[in-house]
């Protein structure tokens, strides 16, 4: 998802928990629902081998990037 504000989502997230509540929906033994922090996001972007980016080691600059057009075509 883009474009949401943080306090949306952590609306969001109490609206979900109060639904689950709600419906007796019990999550598995020691798992809970919050917010990704942004070490948790970087993480999860770049995997654990360390890398600066999440498609290696090379900036986006010395990446040719083909942009795709709403019909489908690179631009």
């Amino acid at each position: 998802m883009v474009g949401i504000t943080w306090f949306e989502a952590v609306t969001y997230g109490a609206w979900l928990d109060a639904q689950l509540r709600k419906h007796h929906t019990r999550l598995p033994s020691g798992y809970g629902l919050c917010l990704s922090i942004e070490a948790e996001w970087a993480l999860a972007a770049r995997g654990t081998q360390g890398r600066v980016y999440p498609w290696g080691e090379a900036s986006v600059r010395a990446r040719p990037i083909a942009w795709a057009t709403s019909a489908g075509r690179s631009r």
